[in-house]
């Protein structure tokens, strides 16, 4: 198992790339909630979030994507438990960008990390989403 947040990170970001989902199988809690913009990218167990995650990585690495890290923040939140917050940007294969938002929350098991949350979505304006302008 890893146990540097950094390296973690890194080998998320690569698999968007790689498509390889090794990291995210190793690192995942099986209790993990892992969230994303769509609608239907809400799953509360590891097995039904490998299941889309091991797809949805297979289609980005075909589409070549690429995540890019942006401004990397670390929080320590607790004993052993650390909190990463990125806006790292989405590299279409068609040279387009994408800007996303990147929560992750990582646990020191044992000797080992493993992911408890992540959220991964695209931004989106207040006044878009609510046909409200709300203060930001």
């Amino acid at each position: 198992m890893t146990t540097d947040v950094s390296t973690v990170i890194d080998r998320l970001y690569n698999s968007f790339e790689t498509g390889d989902a090794a990291a995210w199988e190793e690192l995942l809690a099986d209790d993990a909630v892992v969230i994303g913009t769509d609608p239907n990218e809400f799953w509360d167990d590891m097995g039904s979030a490998m299941t889309a995650l091991r797809a949805q990585l297979n289609e980005m690495k075909d589409a070549g994507m690429k995540l890019e890290p942006g401004n990397r923040l670390t929080r320590n939140v607790g004993s052993g438990v650390t909190l990463f917050v990125d806006r790292p940007t989405l590299k279409l294969g068609d040279g387009g960008t994408v800007p996303l938002r990147l929560s992750i929350v990582i646990a020191d098991v044992g000797s080992a990390l493993t992911i408890k949350h992540i959220h991964l979505s695209v931004p989106a304006a207040n006044e878009d989403v609510l046909d409200t302008a709300l203060t930001t």
